[in-house]
């Protein structure tokens, strides 16, 4: 089954409307001469809201400018203080993420509040959280600039990749490769209270590393995976999930630690259990459960 990603244009639009406070509405552009994507989105704070997705641009508005492959990925930072002043939005900053390949960042993801530790816990929020941004996409480039990798290596035709930025350092506290031999896409990815992150996508690959899995092997052409990492980069939870053809798009928490995770199958087998739409839930702290119904 083959993957096309949106037709690129020439620039992001950024654009923000909230038809309840009169003159509230923002939009922007970001981008240089090339073809530039924006796929995911993220509010950090009161107005400050971050972009993710991939350049061609050599004159993108980098700090140094240039790519290090056919296209890189990028992160902006975006100040919109319209809500308070009416002032257009202006870039914070941007950084490049990429290597010698193709790169791209599909999935954004800012850190919970304390309000989704869940009720009655007596866990405290740890300081790091509010300095994190988690960040996720696809790529072809053998060198990219991990750190603290679960999976320090490029390991196939087109891998995931996984990590977390820390805006007051702006540079990344951990980035790891995600994948096996095969085609591998992140496509969806969230933060927990505590700065874990979950990570979904799906995978061609039938030598993915597999840890403490729902499901330990590819079931047959694209499966589901997802995959648990704690706030240092450790890998607690890696799986497939699926029949011979399931994508996961979207990964959501709820109570601060289960993640609820959806997407697409054209499988008629399914592991099923009680109900038949797709969902699943992992736990950063124990063992992972699914659910479809």
């Amino acid at each position: 089954m083959s993957r096309k990603g949106p037709r690129r244009r020439q620039g992001c639009l950024l654009r923000d409307s909230q038809p309840l406070l009169r003159g509230a509405n923002f939009y922007g552009y970001l981008g240089g001469s090339g073809d530039d994507a924006a796929y995911a989105v993220s509010i950090r704070g009161t107005g400050v809201v971050w972009i993710g997705g991939e350049t061609r641009s050599s004159d993108f508005p980098f700090p140094n400018t240039g790519l290090a492959g056919p296209s890189d990925g990028f992160l902006a930072e975006v100040n919109a203080p319209v809500y308070v002043t009416g002032a257009p939005p202006a870039t914070v900053a941007t950084y490049r993420f990429g290597g010698n390949g193709e790169d791209s960042i599909r999935a954004l993801a800012a850190a919970a509040s304390a309000m989704t530790a869940g009720l009655g816990s007596t866990q405290v929020l740890r300081p790091f959280t509010t300095a994190d941004i988690g960040f996720a996409g696809t790529t072809t480039s053998t060198d990219l600039p991990v750190r603290n990798a679960a999976r320090p290596q490029f390991a196939g035709e087109r891998d995931g990749f996984a990590g977390m930025w820390n805006v007051t350092a702006a540079a990344p506290r951990w980035v790891t490769y995600l994948g096996g031999s095969g085609t591998d896409e992140v496509t969806a990815v969230t933060e927990d209270w505590a700065g874990d992150l979950y990570v979904g996508g799906w995978t061609r690959s039938t030598d993915l590393p597999v840890v403490h899995a729902l499901q330990p092997a590819n079931a047959g052409g694209e499966d589901g995976m997802f995959a648990v990492f704690d706030s240092a980069g450790v890998m607690h939870h890696l799986t497939y999930f699926g029949g011979r053809a399931t994508i996961a798009s979207a990964v959501r928490l709820i109570y601060g630690s289960v993640a609820r995770v959806a997407g697409s199958t054209t499988s008629t087998d399914l592991p099923q259990r009680a109900r038949r739409s797709v969902a699943g839930r992992l736990r950063a702290s124990g063992p992972i459960s699914a659910r479809t119904s």
